[in-house]
């Protein structure tokens, strides 16, 4: 939806002012993340990486490769766990994306989950992999979005600790 803008161009000597219509694309409301299909298609695991994402970054069993390693990341247990957590974001997300990044955190009661186990990576593997880690409880998941050229993405996702929980 395009809206319509009506801008005070100049104010003469005598002071009265001249108004013009200048037509200028601004969106009404920009759309909610999870409804946008380049947003749904770049989720799944098998399609992030070439989308621009990094989701296998903070998933255990999953690598991002070597360049991009697992340590000091909090991980999903393993792709179900992630899929679940994207699945529960599709119904319950409610930000917009507008600009050119937004992120959304929200708990596992607001997304209608129950416990969450996760893991946070402490070595990994020449392969990037996680190698030792730490189990831990999720409170809640953090998805970030980003705009690649002209094309919305799921950017990121991971389960953020209980012990990480902002007062």
């Amino acid at each position: 939806m395009i809206v319509l803008r009506v801008v005070r161009l100049a104010a003469l000597a005598c002071g009265t002012f001249v108004a013009a219509a200048a037509l200028t694309s601004v969106p009404a409301h920009a759309a909610a993340c999870n409804t946008i299909t380049s947003v749904k298609n770049s989720a799944p695991l098998t399609a992030n990486k070439a989308a621009g994402g990094h989701v296998k970054q903070h998933v255990l069993g999953e690598t991002q490769g070597a360049d991009d390693p697992q340590t000091g990341k909090t991980l999903f247990a393993d792709g179900a766990k992630y899929a679940a957590a994207w699945r529960q974001y599709g119904y319950y997300g409610t930000v917009a994306c507008s600009g050119r990044a937004v992120s959304q955190e929200m708990t596992l009661t607001q997304l209608h989950m129950g416990f969450l186990d996760a893991y946070s990576c402490t070595a990994s593997n020449p392969n990037g992999s996680c190698k030792t880690k730490t189990l831990y409880m999720a409170h809640s998941i953090f998805y970030g979005f980003i705009l690649r050229g002209s094309t919305w993405i799921l950017n990121t996702a991971y389960p953020v600790p209980l012990t990480a929980m902002r007062h």
